[in-house]
């Protein structure tokens, strides 16, 4: 969380960070003291890229970099 809290400080608006749990970490950011502040300066969560092969179909629209739309 202090890197998160970092990077939402250094960058601001509209940053992601790729995390191999990125999709369990971002429930984890959900139900912290950033959650604001993660939603109010559109930081998201994604996966590694070779990561989320591993995965099924949806998980990997949702959480692979490639798919991400907002990138």
């Amino acid at each position: 969380l202090a890197l998160i809290d970092k990077l939402l400080n250094v960058y601001g608006p509209n940053g992601g960070c790729t995390y191999d749990i990125g999709y369990t970490f971002s429930k984890t950011l959900d139900n912290s003291s950033l959650a604001a502040q993660v939603d109010k300066l559109n930081f998201w969560m994604m996966v590694g890229a070779f990561h989320s092969h591993a995965h099924n179909q949806k998980c990997q629209l949702h959480w692979h970099p490639l798919y991400i739309l907002r990138m």
